[in-house]
C-alpha cells in the first residue's frame, strides 16, 4: 500500500515538473516588455480622440512589444467583471485585441507580457454609440 502512495506521489510531481516546464517555454522571455499602450481607429470610425469611444462598436486596443510572447489585455470598469483576454504579437511588434463596450462609463485597460504590465494603464471614456453595420456614430448624452 504504500508503494502505490508513493508512486502516485512522484506522478504527481512528474507531472508538475512537466506542466512548469511547458509553462516556462510558453512564457515570454524575461526581457519581453509591451513598450506603449493606445486605442487604435477602426475602419467603422469609432476612435474619438485618444480616451472617448463609443459603445457597440469595434475598437482596436494595440499593444507595442520589444519581444516574443503571449500579450495579456486585462480590462476593468463599466460595472462589469474583469475581462482578461490573450493575444499573440504580429511580425511587426505589436499586438491587438478589437474589443467591443457593451456599457458605457469609465475603462481601465492594462496590457502586459511575461508577468509584467506596461506602467501607464490606458483610461478610456465609453460613450453610448450606434453601430450601423458599415459605421459608428456617438451619440450626445
Amino acid at each position: 500500500m504504500v508503494l502505490k502512495t508513493r508512486g502516485k506521489a512522484a506522478v504527481a510531481a512528474c507531472a508538475m515538473a512537466v506542466a512548469g516546464v511547458a509553462g516556462a517555454v510558453n512564457a515570454a522571455p524575461a526581457g519581453a516588455a509591451v513598450t506603449d499602450l493606445r486605442p487604435a481607429p477602426t475602419n467603422l470610425n469609432n476612435y474619438i480622440s485618444s480616451d472617448v469611444i463609443a459603445t457597440q462598436c469595434p475598437i482596436g486596443l494595440v499593444a507595442e512589444v520589444d519581444g516574443p510572447g503571449d500579450v495579456t489585455f486585462e480590462i476593468t470598469g463599466g460595472n462589469l467583471p474583469p475581462t482578461s483576454r490573450t493575444v499573440e504579437p504580429q511580425e511587426d511588434g505589436t499586438a491587438t485585441l478589437l474589443h467591443t463596450f457593451f456599457l458605457p462609463g469609465e475603462y481601465t485597460v492594462r496590457a502586459g507580457q511575461g508577468g509584467t504590465w506596461y506602467h501607464t494603464p490606458l483610461e478610456l471614456d465609453v460613450a453610448m454609440g450606434v453601430f450601423t453595420g458599415s459605421l459608428c456614430f456617438t451619440l450626445p448624452v
